[in-house]
């Protein structure tokens, strides 16, 4: 599916099951039958315990932790979002700064999502609005094919004076994260604050003049609210210590290339699109630590370790086949076999 239809947070109250008995596919590995693909797809997987699942529940107390700094109707449209009314557990200790950054993304979205309703649909729940916006447009219904083609001008919104309010809060929410103690370590993790508060001043500049007034010529259109979606799930997901999806990559590495087209304006990135940031040095000395802290809880996977099982007792006859008459055989050094 591509990713410009996808609705950009995902959370599910129950992990998905997955069909596939682990059992089977130790079978299917040792008849030969397997072949193992090794990749972000799998860290897709909502099998109770395993990593997948593990993340959605570390997001759901971190949004119940978020939830005790919103009123009332601010709660409600952040449990529309992600489902955190009933996940057990700690709610987790959050920098004040960070804090304050969700419930300014939070605040903002929503008051995007009433810009939207009052353009697009007379419904009173706005929460609900942004679920049905996204659900609409994944499942094929009557909307504009192109996302960039479904737009609600901001000149005449009721909404326009909050919606400039909220987005100015929010630039200095995130301008607190660049002068935080942490921001160091949050840049190291792959935050991208500096990109984030490069996409939205670029937002600003293009839905409003220099007196602050709405330009007649803008509007704000479902791109934008997808990528909005998009930060915020990336804010939550960063610093855990999880594989992401190769859409989740591809916006942390989006983040570091913000400024070169100029505009705001665009499909959420491709895998493809965003690896033009790993042209940057700074980026790809980090990519390695990155992965290195998603991995920390690569080993407690039993899906990963069937698949490095697999891995470890078909190497050696793979190995030998390649070094067979007329092969010049495999290239690797000894230390790899060991690591499988």
């Amino acid at each position: 599916m591509n990713s410009n239809t996808e609705a950009p947070i995902q959370i599910r109250a129950t992990p998905r099951v997955v069909r596939t008995d682990l059992e089977q596919l130790r079978d299917a590995a040792a008849s030969g039958t397997f072949t193992a693909v090794i990749g972000a797809a799998c860290s897709t997987l909502e099998y109770p315990r395993e990593p997948r699942s593990e993340l959605i529940r570390e997001i759901r107390l971190k949004a119940r932790r978020i939830a005790r700094e919103l009123d009332e109707a601010e709660q409600k449209y952040l449990d529309e979002l992600i489902d955190y009314d009933t996940v057990k557990g700690d709610d987790p200790e959050i920098a004040a700064s960070l804090l304050n950054f969700y419930v300014a993304i939070l605040r903002f979205d929503r008051c995007a999502t009433r810009v939207f309703k009052t353009a697009a649909t007379q419904e009173k729940n706005d929460a609900g609005d942004r679920c049905e916006f996204l659900w609409k447009r994944r499942y094929g219904s009557s909307l504009p094919r192109s996302l960039s083609d479904w737009q609600a001008p901001l000149a005449p919104s009721p909404h326009k004076k909050q919606f400039r309010e909220q987005l100015d809060a929010l630039l200095v929410a995130t301008e607190e994260l660049q002068r935080s103690p942490s921001a160091r370590d949050w840049r190291d993790m792959g935050l991208g604050a500096d990109g984030i508060c490069n996409y939205l001043s670029l937002m600003k500049k293009q839905w409003f003049d220099d007196a602050g007034q709405p330009r007649t010529s803008e509007s704000l259109n479902l791109v934008d609210l997808v990528w909005l979606g998009n930060l915020f799930w990336h804010t939550l997901r960063f610093d855990r210590p999880y594989y992401p999806t190769t859409a989740e990559l591809a916006f942390q590495l989006s983040l570091h290339t913000v400024g070169d087209t100029g505009t705001s304006n665009q499909t959420p990135p491709m895998l493809a699109q965003a690896a033009q940031a790993l042209g940057y040095p700074h980026v790809l000395s980090r990519l390695t630590e990155w992965f290195r802290k998603y991995g920390e809880n690569g080993g407690k996977s039993e899906f990963y370790n069937t698949v490095a099982g697999w891995l470890d007792s078909s190497f050696p006859p793979f190995q030998q086949l390649q070094a067979g008459p007329g092969r010049r055989g495999l290239a690797v050094p000894a230390h790899v076999h060991d690591e499988l």
